[in-house]
């Protein structure tokens, strides 16, 4: 069964509808997995039916449970269907079949070597050669490789992120950075938390992992590349060029992927992505993160 209004999607948002979600992640280098789990705070539009359809794809689930009590739920996934992957089909608790109701849970999971979303390069793929490096690409429907979500543009989410990284590494999502700490429990490996305030589509979730240093261009607007090329793509993605790119729609700029609104607000970080990326723009519908443009500063395999 597809979701309705959406052939590309099994969720069923007219009946329980996913408004939050928590990501918290190990990016593991040494198995190119992303590992851990992922809280949804789900909400019901339907009364009457306890069963919640999520879209994965190529993703290993280990378990889901109530967070309320801490009691483990009924799942299953159906089989594969072509490149929209597997329904996720969880049973409720009994409370949930009340229209209106708030249910929290967590999903224990990982992604695997075939997850279409998360890209893992090399060191020698990246122009330091001495780190390894990860991003993501969610567009258009490879954020179920990524987490288990309703991966449908009609479902739009706020989400928050604990991101735990290597030593040495610096983790950037498509939201607000809010802190960096010591892992509780691993001492080479740091955790950063990101949150986003603003609902978005799954499909703008968006992670990168590597050895990256920052540059400022201006009073709202961030470079993240590697050192090797951060200088070069702060000079390209100068203050002069952002009201042209941000204002400009469609945009299409050489290979380059920008990131287009047009809000009175406009803030941007930047980050460097593997030069095969392919996709002209994407828009993060966001107050303080308002472009999200990548200098495509890696070389390929």
């Amino acid at each position: 069964m597809t979701s309705i209004g959406d052939p590309n999607s099994f969720a069923q948002p007219n009946v329980h509808r996913c408004t939050h979600i928590h990501l918290n992640l190990d990016a593991d280098f040494d198995t190119k997995t992303l590992r851990g789990d992922a809280k949804l705070t789900i909400s019901t539009k339907e009364a009457g039916s306890r069963i919640l359809v999520l879209d994965t794809n190529k993703l290993v689930i280990d378990s889901v449970v109530d967070c309320k009590n801490g009691k483990n739920l009924e799942f299953v996934l159906d089989e594969p269907v072509g490149t929209y992957g597997r329904a996720l089909k969880i049973t409720l608790p009994e409370h949930s079949t009340e229209q209106g109701a708030e249910t929290k849970i967590r999903i224990t999971y990982s992604t695997t070597r075939a997850s279409l979303a998360v890209q893992w390069l090399a060191p020698e793929q990246t122009a330091g050669k001495k780190h390894p490096y990860l991003f993501t690409q969610c567009q258009a429907i490879l954020a179920r490789s990524m987490l288990p979500c309703q991966d449908t543009p009609s479902v739009k989410i706020t989400y928050s992120a604990d991101i735990s990284a290597p030593e040495g590494l610096t983790a950037l999502m498509s939201a607000v950075a809010k802190d960096k700490k010591k892992h509780p429990t691993q001492k080479k490996r740091n955790v950063f938390s990101f949150e986003q305030n603003v609902p978005m589509p799954a499909y703008l979730i968006a992670l990168a992992v590597g050895c990256v240093e920052s540059r400022d261009i201006g009073p709202r607007t961030r470079v993240w590349s590697e050192k090797e090329v951060v200088d070069q793509a702060a000079y390209e993605f100068a203050e002069a060029y952002l009201p042209t790119l941000c204002f400009s729609f469609p945009i299409s700029f050489s290979r380059r992927k920008v990131c287009s609104s047009s809000p009175k607000k406009c803030s941007a970080n930047t980050f460097g992505v593997d030069t095969t990326f392919s996709f002209s723009r994407r828009r993060f519908p966001t107050e303080e993160w308002k472009i999200l443009a990548s200098r495509l500063s890696l070389q390929p395999s």
